[in-house]
């Protein structure tokens, strides 16, 4: 295989690290340090739609987002807050209080009624959708 050149996403985003998930091909879905959601379609990178405006105060060393998506029309988000959004193709949800004591940091979402984050400093699981 092969790489292409770096694509930036405008503007980018000093603070934390982007997270990506796609699920199909030319199908992706990207998140930043700051909140921010870009959808990857046709070759090209949507403008940025903040859905969690709090990540902006977010650490350089910690993802304010993380993100998977199951589909193209099912995508989730956890934030270090242990809020949750998901997005149903055309919109993502308003952020809501998902079942843990601490923020993620990783997540996956194999299916639409299945996810597994993980904890942030500790070796917790959650299970959820």
């Amino acid at each position: 295989g092969s790489w292409s050149r770096p694509i930036g996403l405008a503007p980018f985003s000093p603070i934390g690290s982007i997270t990506v998930s796609c699920p199909g091909v030319g199908t992706c879905v990207a998140v930043d340090g700051e909140g921010r959601v870009f959808s990857y379609k046709d070759g090209n990178w949507s403008a940025p739609v903040t859905i969690d405006p709090r990540d902006i105060a977010v650490n350089s060393d910690n993802n304010g987002l993380t993100v998977s998506c199951a589909s193209a029309t099912y995508c989730v988000a956890l934030d270090l807050w242990c809020n949750a959004f998901t997005f149903n193709g055309i919109t993502w949800s308003s952020p809501y209080a998902a079942e843990a004591t601490v923020g993620f940091t990783e997540l996956d979402c194999p299916t639409t009624s299945f996810c597994l984050a993980g904890g942030l400093y500790n070796s917790d699981l959650y299970i959820g959708s």
